[in-house]
């Protein structure tokens, strides 16, 4: 049997214990809300507001490195006029393929224009832009 002390001490630690629990159990759910408002916060995107951020860019490149995946677009090479080296780093919203630029090819994207074209040394390429999945103009 447990003398005073020891029932005392373990009756603080259950104490200790309950607070503790209940400190969890208000952490899980402002955890849960926040998550919550995240994914309601994160609505569709407003393509018109998303394609100011495009018309600026301007690319005229000479690829000499190329590294493109379902979301970058990430070119090296030369400004073909000047010689002048430059590297460009955008996402890819052209729905352009992993192997589709290589060493030689033109990259041309006007300012004030959405659509991407990439010459070939036989073939010409214009890719649209897309938002929601769907090319846009």
């Amino acid at each position: 049997m447990r003398d005073w002390k020891s029932w005392k001490g373990t009756y603080r630690n259950y104490e200790e214990e309950m607070e503790l629990n209940h400190e969890l159990k208000i952490m899980k759910a402002l955890f849960y809300i926040l998550v919550l408002l995240f994914f309601y916060s994160c609505g569709e995107a407003d393509c018109n507001q998303v394609k100011k951020a495009y018309y600026p860019d301007e690319y005229y490149i000479f690829v000499t490195q190329s590294k493109v995946d379902l979301t970058w677009i990430k070119l090296e090479g030369y400004v073909p006029e000047t010689s002048k080296r430059t590297s460009v780093m955008v996402h890819n919203n052209w729905g352009i393929g992993e192997d589709e630029i290589d060493y030689g090819d033109v990259i041309l994207k006007r300012k004030g224009a959405l659509p991407l074209t990439i010459y070939k040394k036989n073939t010409i390429i214009t890719h649209d832009w897309y938002c929601r999945g769907k090319p846009y103009q």
